[in-house]
């Protein structure tokens, strides 16, 4: 599929979520354009026709309407309340690396606070696949994971500590053996 076509697709995606919202809008094309411009200079995350559609609602329902000021309150709550996991197979990856944080993997040494692992994870994979993974490691080890988009240019696959994760990226999502038991 062409760039052209990728993008005339995600804006009828786009249409498809307002109006499953009860919202219609003449200028929508032109909005999607600034809104996924905005991202792309100023964000890194994976970012969905559903989410473009929550930023359009959140800059709608402003007095004064910034788009850069919904996008940040839009990835602030993003950041405090993570992804809605039932729509992970629609987040794809062509925006982001992802990082994982995998803590107390093994049973604890005496003295030890907790046992961690990190993999850097290209920006092959769609949320989707980076939540497998996930539960594999919650599902053989018990881990406490946690999933960080990580900006395109942060190519770092060697000698990566948990923190650099922290630092650079945005969290997504944090699960725990709990969490699984509980879904």
């Amino acid at each position: 599929m062409k760039f052209d076509q990728k993008i005339a697709l995600f804006k009828m995606l786009v249409k498809t979520a307002l109006n499953a919202k009860g919202k219609t809008i003449i200028e929508l094309p032109e909005l999607v354009d600034t809104i996924l411009a905005e991202i792309a200079s100023t964000y890194w995350r994976p970012v969905s026709p559903q989410d473009v559609a929550e930023i359009i609602m959140e800059h709608l329902s402003r007095d004064e309407k910034c788009i850069d000021i919904a996008i940040l309150d839009w990835s602030i709550d993003k950041e405090e309340n993570g992804y809605d996991l039932s729509t992970a197979s629609d987040i794809n990856a062509e925006t982001c690396n992802w990082g994982i944080v995998a803590d107390n993997l093994l049973p604890q040494p005496k003295g030890w606070t907790t046992v961690s692992a990190v993999r850097f994870v290209g920006y092959e994979k769609s949320l989707a696949d980076v939540l497998e993974i996930a539960e594999v490691l919650i599902g053989a080890y018990q881990a406490d994971v946690r999933i960080y988009s990580l900006p395109l240019d942060y190519d770092d696959r060697e000698g990566v500590f948990r923190q650099q994760f922290g630092e650079v990226g945005i969290p997504v999502v944090s699960l725990s053996q709990d969490e699984m038991d509980v879904q």
